[in-house]
């Protein structure tokens, strides 16, 4: 069954029936009309099941996709197409991976973007899901804003690239989610300006509703272009977003060199 409105009308069209309820025509209690009422909250509600179905489908594409290829989630085609977007990280890179379990992120750095010739630090509270864990990554459990780490990143740095796919964890009310996202968003930042490299590159996520502009305010005093962008991989229903700042500024007392 197909609906669609066209010309202030509304055509239904089945293998059986075709008929059209113009906006200029009376409204006649026929059979055909009754019909057509019945039909209409039937085919709204099928449209809206196969357009959810449709969503699950091509989440599940992604997350299939995902296993086949050897990932551990299916979080790697954002940054797949952050990388295609940006131009984040090149060969040669040291990279920063924040909240990088279960270890999508760092696995195709190393795969595809470092090609085994930099170094990625992944750091996260939980442990990677990667076994093994590839040669060019060193990992560590525990806070990456926290006192005991902020020694161990700065004997690794400093970065060219802080990539942070990191997340909350959530409670199902949007504002409470959404602010505890922007505080963790913001202190990524934070590190940023401590760690990375002038002409360093950082993304990071963050949930939409409203602190991301704020956020972007800060990192447009850092990077000499910064922008948002959600994915295509992203699931239809996320209301996350990915800031991404481009070619750290050199600062008075503030930027890290190589």
């Amino acid at each position: 069954m197909l609906c669609y409105l066209q010309n202030r009308a509304t055509v239904f069209s089945t293998s059986f029936s075709c008929f059209t309820l113009g906006a200029s025509e009376k409204y006649l209690p026929t059979p055909q009309n009754l019909t057509g009422t019945f039909l209409v909250p039937f085919c709204l509600l099928w449209y809206s099941l196969g357009m959810a179905t449709s969503r699950r489908d091509r989440a599940d594409s992604y997350t299939k996709r995902a296993h086949k290829e050897g990932y551990p989630a299916r979080s790697v085609y954002k940054l797949e197409e952050l990388q295609q977007n940006f131009k984040l990280i090149k060969s040669g890179d040291t990279v920063l991976d924040v909240g990088a379990a279960p270890g999508s992120w760092t696995l195709y750095t190393h795969n595809e973007l470092i090609k085994g010739k930099g170094t990625i630090i992944a750091v996260d509270l939980n442990p990677l899901n990667l076994n093994p864990v590839p040669p060019t990554v060193t990992s560590y459990v525990g806070d990456a804003f926290g006192k005991e780490m902020r020694e161990k990143l700065i004997s690794h740095g400093p970065y060219d690239v802080i990539i942070s796919d990191a997340a909350p964890m959530t409670m199902g009310n949007r504002a409470v989610d959404t602010a505890r996202s922007e505080n963790l968003a913001e202190q990524v930042v934070y590190l940023a300006q401590d760690h990375l490299k002038v002409h360093g590159n950082l993304v990071v996520k963050i949930f939409q509703g409203g602190g991301q502009v704020e956020l972007l305010k800060l990192m447009r005093t850092l990077f000499a272009k910064v922008k948002p962008f959600k994915p295509k991989a992203c699931r239809d229903d996320s209301f996350e977003i990915y800031l991404v700042g481009l070619d750290r500024l050199e600062m008075e007392g503030g930027a890290c060199k190589s």
